[in-house]
């Protein structure tokens, strides 16, 4: 059975009516509604309403978050502030036939008898019949989020031996990234020496034009060996960066990958730009799995809804197990 709303504006948040627009035959049309759930399960239960016990029937279904997320939030909102969600069950006559109404009209309207449940539509304008009201959201979720203690401690396990391995790989890296630094700081300092002694030469006219060009090939070879130094501390730091990335995650940033480590200084490629690629594709392919499971779980419950969606109810001894309709609906 649909569960359905009729939302005024753009945002979907807020019901408002049955969204009714016609007739057709017996058949009511309600086109400015839309189909925000569906109902998959019922049952017959006494439970406390206002202090009150009450026989009621419930439904038990779901309403589709990832289509009306401003509407759940609506929901939610009202039932933290104990408000009551008011909605009114849509019906109509068994196959072509109009809607059969035990005896005479009554101060509240008519009974019926033989009919068909159609929809349940949450309003916030007043219904017909104010007994038929939300009573519980999110039930689910809290049964879900039981885990029993064993599958938590080999959870737990897990995580620990994980962190345990990247911590000893972090420190595997930062020791090499230390010990490069060191050599970078000691040919940084060598360099400068070398161009102070450069200098010195220059502004000497007594200095033979040979220990120049000696010099200036040192100073050449050390920038040769400083910049190859370099390279191996970036290649060092992206290697600690993407520690906790497996091959496949580091793949959906090959091109990227390939580019930093044929040229680190010069490809005008940062690691925190690799990083950011590799998330933004990890991102893509868990919300299309979650895309995926969802169309799944939808066409699960579809499948539930076609199971038990046609009663029939013209055998004569259904007519004795017959409940009252006033004890039905609270």
């Amino acid at each position: 059975m649909p569960i359905c709303a009729t939302f005024l504006d753009s945002e979907k948040d807020i019901p408002y009516d049955h969204g009714m627009t016609g007739q057709d035959g017996n058949m009511p049309l309600f086109e400015n509604s839309v189909q925000v759930g569906s109902a998959d399960g019922w049952s017959i239960e006494d439970i406390q309403i206002n202090g009150e016990k009450h026989k009621v029937l419930i439904a038990e279904g779901y309403i589709n978050q990832q289509r009306y997320p401003h509407f759940v939030e609506w929901l939610e909102n009202k039932i933290n502030d104990g408000d009551t969600i008011y909605g009114s069950v849509e019906f109509v006559g068994k196959g072509k036939n109009k809607i059969v109404y035990d005896g005479e009209p009554v101060e509240k309207g008519r009974v019926p008898k033989v009919y068909d449940y159609s929809g349940y539509c949450i309003l916030t304008v007043e219904p017909s019949d104010d007994s038929a009201i939300l009573i519980e959201l999110n039930q689910k979720i809290k049964e879900d989020e039981k885990v029993d203690e064993k599958t938590l401690n080999q959870i737990i396990s897990a995580v620990e031996n994980k962190i345990t391995e990247l911590n000893t790989k972090n420190a595997d890296y930062e020791s090499k990234i230390a010990e490069m630094n060191e050599i970078i700081f000691t040919k940084d300092a060598e360099i400068a020496t070398l161009t102070d002694e450069k200098a010195t030469a220059e502004t000497n006219a007594c200095q033979k034009d040979e220990k120049i060009n000696e010099l200036n090939g040192l100073v050449e070879t050390m920038k040769a060996e400083l910049n190859e130094l370099k390279k191996s501390a970036k290649i060092a730091e992206l290697n600690s960066a993407l520690g906790d990335f497996s091959d496949d995650e580091k793949n959906m940033a090959k091109d990227k990958l390939d580019k930093f480590n044929a040229d680190p200084m010069g490809c005008g490629i940062e690691v925190n730009d690799i990083v950011t690629e590799i998330n933004a594709c990890i991102g893509a392919e868990t919300k299309k799995k979650e895309k995926a499971m969802a169309v799944e779980i939808n066409s699960q419950n579809n499948f539930a809804a076609d199971i038990f969606g046609c009663v029939d109810t013209d055998n004569d001894d259904d007519k004795n197990d017959k409940l009252d309709i006033d004890n039905l609906f609270v």
